[in-house]
This record gives C-alpha cells, structure tokens and sequence, in this order.
C-alpha cells in the first residue's frame, strides 16, 4: 500500500510539473490549467495584469473567438476589472484605484469556445520583470 501511495503521488507530480504549473510561463508570469486551456497571469507593476489564454502546450496565446472576464474579490469589496485585447496576443485587465495586496482574482476565460474559471491568489502574483519586453503594445 505505501508504495502505491508512492507512486501515485509521484505519478501526480510529474503529471502536474509536466503542465508547467509550478513553472513561469513564456512571459514570466504564473500558469494555472483547465480543461485544454492553459492561463498564464502576469502581474504588472502598475496593478494591472497581462493575461495569456494558451493552448494545451502552454503556447499560442490567442485572442481570436475569445473573452475574458476579471473581478477581484478583497476582504473589503468586489472590484470588476476592465479587460481588453493587447497586442493581438492577449488581454491587458486593470481597474480604477490601487490593487489589493491580498485576495483572489476570478477569471472567466472562454479561450476559442471552451470557457474555464480560475482563480489566483493575489499575494502569489507579484509583479515580474521576466520578459516584460514581450507584453507589447503597453507603454507605461
């Protein structure tokens, strides 16, 4: 029993490390899974977030036949986001006023007609330089 136990948690990790998950995506941010659809969310330094819809093999963002919805959810307030296409490549979300440390952020994807919910712990998404030259189109 225990090396079954062992295997399985094994076999559950290389599955899960194999999805990128607990790796930074192409643009440096954080990956979660759904479905076929990968979500890579990057925290940008203004409060705003840089959100990739990708494919199974965690490329080819796209925009196209897609949407995207972003609240965060605080202890204090519900705050919607504002979402639009950057780029041609992926969605730039912000929201009026200064982004709470601490909380979730909620995404509704529908990424070329599957639609998935995510969710993301704000403390865990922490502005990153890594390859902030491919968020293109955003000028600070």
């Amino acid at each position: 029993m225990k090396y079954l136990l062992l295997f399985t948690t094994l076999f559950i990790g290389q599955f899960a490390s194999a999805h990128g998950e607990d790796q930074p995506g192409p643009h440096g941010g954080k990956i979660e899974m759904a479905e076929n659809v990968h979500v890579e969310v990057n925290a940008d330094e203004d409060g705003s977030f840089h959100i990739f819809l990708l494919d199974g093999n965690i490329l080819n963002p796209t925009v196209k036949n897609s949407s995207l919805k972003a609240v965060i959810k605080s202890a204090q307030k519900d705050m919607k986001m504002s979402c639009s296409v950057m780029a041609g490549t992926h969605y730039h979300c912000k929201m009026n006023g200064t982004r709470p440390n601490e909380g979730k952020l909620y995404l509704k994807a529908n990424r070329d007609g599957v639609k998935v919910d995510f969710e993301y712990d704000l403390s865990k998404l922490q502005p990153s330089k890594i390859k902030s030259e491919q968020k293109s189109g955003h000028h600070h």
